[in-house]
């Protein structure tokens, strides 16, 4: 190991120890679920209430969940609980958009072929 490395260590321990614990990597609750409710409204948007449902109650469950959390006495799990909730709700929004562009492909390939065969002029 490197004299830095080993003094970077060294300064985080000694701070971890001061502070009591190791700092939260978690971030801000607040802002993870204000950030969950976009993405859920996002998702709902892409029509996930129909072509994702699952998903997106999952993601709903999880805001809840967030926000029962927030006034506990460990707010990172209210924080970890809102980004949960934002990555379910953009899954249910990227299920929602997939299901759509299937659906679309399907209708333009039945369009394309109920068109007449292309004619090889020179």
């Amino acid at each position: 190991m490197h004299i830095g490395q080993i003094l970077g260590i060294t300064t985080l321990c000694v701070g971890c120890a001061s502070a009591g614990a190791f700092p939260s990597t978690a971030g801000d609750a607040n802002a993870a679920i204000a950030t969950a409710r976009r993405q859920i409204s996002l998702a709902q948007d892409a029509g996930a209430d129909s072509l994702a449902p699952a998903p997106l109650a999952e993601a709903r469950r999880e805001v809840q969940m967030a926000e029962s959390q927030l006034g506990s006495t460990h707010p990172e799990r209210a924080a970890v609980s809102g980004q949960q909730a934002a990555a379910s709700a953009a899954y249910a929004k990227a299920l929602a958009d997939r299901v759509r562009a299937n659906r679309d492909k399907t209708k333009a390939d039945s369009a394309l072929r109920m068109l007449p065969p292309q004619s090889r002029s020179r």
